[in-house]
């Protein structure tokens, strides 16, 4: 058995041995002693203390989460913060929330705050965005905690004003107020206040404000913190049955706005740890090409004084710069802060083109909910066609096998399968003689196919 294999087997034989442990004082000692000078489970490639976190009481949960500063206590807070009782929750969310501020924590804090939603998707039949069991009432324990009970429940009765939308923006607010004290940055909590101030305006104008609602949740969904989107997703999705084209029509226009208006200059630089990963395997996928595009750059800009690379020049010879004159010098340092210059731009689209890209299919997963929600008029579904069948020929022309347009072209076959939806004969003759006119000369099979099913479904 190889070593790897063998320590594998032996935390899942340890964690069964350890099964009959129930008392939290024995678990905490146990735990201490794993994790005493690194994480154990790092180390083993195993969940054996993620696993006797998860099984501490609220009392136990209360004791750890105390000297729980360490990284690896963190990823064991959220590893494990679903499998708590709500008490359990509450008191590691009134900890974190009354440590320093950090992006360790703010990710902590806004993952855990993640778990206490569940989502369920069956593409074109069924969306369903809820708070688990006891999810909304430690929510409203943590806050009236934090920002004292008559702040929490004067605001609360607020956001429940209107009848539109007393079952979602109470819960919205409170994850704004919780995500505003663990910011990592000032600006991000003045941000995040100016959203849940926002609310109040909203509630007031009624049907209105879900315009400016839905501005707000694509601003914050447009954001690397991966952590809003399924808060996002329950607002949205408990809203379909007030949506209208309108609403729809502005999440379509979002989409074909180009990379840089969909991405903050700002939200460029502060990427989760996530996105970062992602961005960097892109990096490397295409790092051969970009080094001799530099090579060559560099190798231009120094003239007589560029570096051989050939793999027998080592000598002093070779690589002495020493003959260059001071007016090929100063030319030399032109010529490269022009090379670095010139660098330095197409790195930033890529970081850019990157985040938007993301942006788009989180877009895309709103239109998704859209067509599968059965709380959603089915005028509105059935007057998305038009617009999708836009957007997909335009993506198809930046990209013919990109991402974005096979999510778009999935979305109209959706329509295709949709039951029958009774509309006005004008209106459908009018819908058919659109689906003609945007149809005609269409190349891309795939595409031909959806449109041919649309058709028949018109």
């Amino acid at each position: 058995m190889a070593p790897d294999a063998f320590i594998t087997e032996f935390c899942k034989f340890t964690e069964e041995c350890l099964g009959a442990v129930k008392d939290d004082s024995e678990l905490l000692e146990i735990i201490n002693t794993l994790d005493a000078s690194d994480s154990f489970d790092s180390l083993t490639g195993s969940s054996l203390v993620d696993h006797l976190v998860g099984r501490l009481g609220r009392d136990g949960v209360s004791k750890w989460i105390q000297t729980a500063d360490k990284r690896w206590s963190l990823r064991h807070v959220a590893a494990a913060f679903g499998q708590w009782n709500s008490e359990a929750k509450i008191e590691a969310l009134k900890n974190l929330l009354e440590r320093s501020k950090s992006e360790e924590i703010q990710y902590t804090v806004g993952n855990c705050i993640d778990s206490l939603f569940k989502m369920k998707v069956r593409a074109g039949e069924l969306v369903s965005v809820s708070l688990v069991d006891g999810g909304e009432e430690v929510l409203k324990k943590v806050a009236k905690s934090l920002l004292g009970k008559d702040v929490a429940k004067s605001a609360l009765k607020k956001m429940a004003g209107s009848p539109i939308y007393e079952s979602v923006l109470p819960v919205f607010w409170l994850c704004l107020k919780l995500w505003s004290k663990i910011a990592s940055t000032d600006e991000m909590t003045k941000d995040y206040e100016s959203n849940a101030a926002e609310l109040e305006n909203i509630v007031k104008n009624g049907e209105k404000g879900l315009k400016v609602l839905l501005d707000q949740l694509l601003a914050l969904l447009s954001q690397s913190q991966k952590y809003h989107r399924t808060v996002i997703c329950y607002v949205y999705v408990n809203l379909l049955s007030h949506i209208k084209e309108e609403h729809v029509n502005h999440i379509l226009e979002t989409l074909l706005m180009d990379d840089e208006e969909l991405v903050d200059e700002d939200d460029s630089e502060e990427k989760s740890e996530d996105d970062e990963d992602e961005a960097m395997e892109e990096a490397e996928e295409e790092e051969e090409s970009e080094g001799s595009d530099m090579e060559e750059r560099l190798e231009g800009a120094l003239g007589k004084a560029a570096v051989k690379r050939k793999a027998d020049a080592t000598d002093e010879e070779e690589s002495n710069v020493s003959d260059v004159d001071d007016a090929e010098m100063f030319a030399m340092d032109d010529r490269l802060a022009a090379a670095f210059k010139a660098m330095a731009p197409k790195r930033e689209n890529k970081v850019a083109a990157h985040m938007a890209t993301a942006f788009r299919l989180k877009l895309a997963d709103l239109l998704l909910f859209t067509l599968s929600s059965q709380n959603t008029p089915m005028t509105v579904k059935v007057h998305m066609i038009i617009p999708l069948l836009k957007l997909a020929k335009v993506q198809l022309k930046e990209d013919s096998e990109g991402l974005n347009s096979r999510k778009t072209i999935s979305l109209l076959n959706i329509i295709a399968r949709l039951k029958k939806a009774h509309l006005p004969d004008d209106e459908v003759v009018d819908l058919l003689d659109q689906l003609i006119k945007e149809g005609a000369g269409l190349s891309n099979p795939t595409l031909v196919s959806a449109v041919a099913s649309l058709s028949s479904f018109i």
